[in-house]
């Protein structure tokens, strides 16, 4: 029992100390901006292709960096839907700190 005890408490300090300084020095205080570009006639559904269309998605990480998520769907596919899958791969591809990790 006084094996298990001391077994138990290493393992306690151990975990302690691992999960101590689990932030990189960055504050995510600037929350992502998206910027949509409704207004454009060439990316109007109406215009567009009667296979597939594509819009380009922008967004703003706090670390000061713009990228640009092309997402291609079925003529149809609404731009909200669109943007969620955006938004998605953005979410997949950041930091804990909320940087875009490429």
């Amino acid at each position: 029992m006084k094996k298990l005890s001391i077994a138990l408490i290493c393992m306690f300090f151990a975990f302690a100390t691992m999960a101590g300084d689990v932030n990189t020095g960055k504050t995510s205080g600037n929350p992502i901006r998206v910027e949509l570009d409704l207004n454009n006639s060439s990316r109007n559904s109406n215009t567009a292709s009667a296979f597939r269309i594509q819009k380009p998605f922008t967004f703003h990480d706090s670390c000061g960096q713009t990228i640009t998520v092309y997402v291609s769907a079925p003529n149809g596919t609404y731009w909200a839907d669109m943007g969620v899958v955006a938004g998605h791969y953005m979410l997949d591809h950041m930091n804990s700190s909320g940087c875009y990790i490429p």
